[in-house]
């Protein structure tokens, strides 16, 4: 087995041994504590303290987080990707003359 980078970490007043062969120990760290917060914010709105309860739904509200985000990052590389089209087809001049401004009526070079 490859060499695991190992570090202890603690979330909602329970050790942990996280290991992992590709990931930083400090991005292990990172992530336990983002956990911890989420799971300790959790519990105050709650006022409750049942540790699986807590899990469940600090799980369930970084699901969100992630399905919301991944949303967000395909909406804006399809902006992109339009965009990218448009300035394409003006660069091939088959932009249609929209805002290219003073050009001859039925010219179809391109603008430079």
């Amino acid at each position: 087995m490859a060499s695991q980078n190992k570090k202890l970490v603690e979330i909602f007043n329970q050790q942990y041994q996280i290991g992992s062969g590709s990931v930083d120990p400090d991005y292990i760290r990172r992530a336990a504590d983002h956990l911890d917060h989420k799971m300790r914010e959790i519990a105050d709105r709650r006022h409750r303290q049942v540790p699986l309860e807590i899990a469940i739904l600090a799980a369930m509200e970084l699901a969100d987080e992630v399905l919301q985000t991944r949303s967000h990052h395909a909406e804006v590389l399809s902006q992109v990707d339009a965009k990218i089209s448009r300035f394409a087809n003006w660069l091939g001049g088959s932009a249609g003359g929209g805002d290219q401004g003073e050009g001859d009526a039925g010219s179809t070079e391109p603008r430079f």
